[in-house]
């Protein structure tokens, strides 16, 4: 998200414009794709721990290893360099949409959003079939969305909108 180019900024009142800010309809709205990369960064979390204990114990044998053994320390060490990197891209896609990674062992996912003026996050985890949660940013505890931040969207309650 940038900021508007100087033509544009220039015909604009003097507010302060909160970026980072989602609605939990906004963040409702990105679920499936955040569902796709955290299943995908928990797959590759896995893989990785999976491929770091083989390589570990190959290591640790690495003196009474045939060629074969050699050869799958050394392919161990590229995977674990190609897990981590795709890792890496994975928390850079969810930072460019302005998702928080709260929770890498269970998958939990903040999407931010102001609540009595302080900063919080929507909270999504695995398993979850909708976004049910909110916290705030320094504070562990997940308290249930209210019903009064549910409300649909001006779009779908304008004359005309089909209503499933």
């Amino acid at each position: 998200m940038g900021w508007p180019n100087q033509n544009q900024a220039e015909n604009l009142p003097d507010v302060h414009i909160q970026e980072d800010v989602m609605t939990w309809e906004m963040a409702s709205s990105m679920l499936p794709l955040v569902h796709r990369i955290v299943e995908d960064l928990m797959a590759s979390d896995r893989q990785l721990l999976l491929t770091e204990e083989k390589r570990d114990l190959l290591y640790n044998q690495r003196s009474s290893l045939d060629w074969k053994g050699r050869s799958d320390l050394y392919h161990s060490q590229d995977e674990i360099k190609r897990l981590s990197s795709k890792l890496r891209g994975l928390l850079i896609e969810l930072e460019q949409i302005g998702i928080t990674l709260l929770d890498a062992e269970r998958g939990m996912i903040g999407f931010p959003t102001l609540v009595n003026n302080r900063r919080a996050f929507f909270t999504w985890k695995p398993g979850e079939s909708v976004i049910e949660w909110w916290c705030y940013s320094c504070e562990p505890d997940r308290r249930h969305v209210p019903p009064a931040w549910r409300k649909e969207s001006w779009r779908k309650r304008a004359p005309g909108a089909n209503v499933a």
